[in-house]
C-alpha cells in the first residue's frame, strides 16, 4: 500500500526497497540543502547540490540520481562548473563593505557607496545594480531608509 513505480516489478521487493532508500536519501538531502521538502520547485543548481551531497555515499550511480531528480547530465555538468567558478566580484565585495562601514554607523545606502567608489584614488566604475546586489548578498542594510 505505497507508491507505484512502473519501472519496478511489484514482486521484486529488493528493487522496491532500494528505490525507497534512494527516495528517502534524496528527500533528506533536499531538506539539508533547501530547508524544505519540495522536489518540484528546485532549480538545477539546487538539484546539483543534492546530487553532490549524495554521491560520496556511493550507493547510487550518477544516472540514477539525475534520472530521479529529472536533470540532464549536461545540465548537471554545467552547474558543477558554475558552482566551482570563483566569484568575479570578490575584490569588489571587500571595497563595498569597507566604504559602507567607513562612517561607522552604516547609515548610508547604495547611492552613497557608488559615489564613494567613483571618488576613490583608484576609481571603481560599477553599476548601481551591482552595488545593490552585493549589499543585499552581504547583508549591508542601512539602519534607516528615507520615507517616500
Amino acid at each position: 500500500d505505497g507508491p507505484d513505480y512502473p519501472d519496478i516489478d511489484p514482486e521484486d521487493k529488493d528493487a522496491l526497497i532500494e528505490r525507497l532508500r534512494l527516495e528517502n536519501a534524496v528527500l533528506r538531502a533536499v531538506q539539508d540543502v533547501l530547508k524544505a521538502g519540495s522536489l518540484d520547485g528546485m532549480s538545477n543548481r539546487e538539484k546539483t547540490l543534492v546530487i553532490d551531497r549524495l554521491r560520496p555515499a556511493g550507493k547510487w550511480s550518477l544516472r540514477e540520481l539525475t534520472g530521479f531528480l529529472r536533470i540532464s547530465r549536461s545540465s548537471y555538468d554545467y552547474q558543477r562548473r558554475a558552482i566551482a567558478r570563483p566569484d568575479r566580484l570578490a575584490p569588489l565585495r571587500d571595497v563595498v563593505r569597507r566604504v559602507f562601514l567607513e562612517d561607522g554607523d552604516g547609515a548610508r545606502g547604495y547611492r552613497f557607496v557608488v559615489r564613494r567608489l567613483r571618488e576613490l584614488d583608484d576609481p571603481v566604475r560599477v553599476s548601481e545594480k551591482v552595488v545593490r546586489r552585493i549589499m543585499r548578498e552581504e547583508g549591508l542594510v542601512p539602519r534607516w531608509m528615507r520615507r517616500r
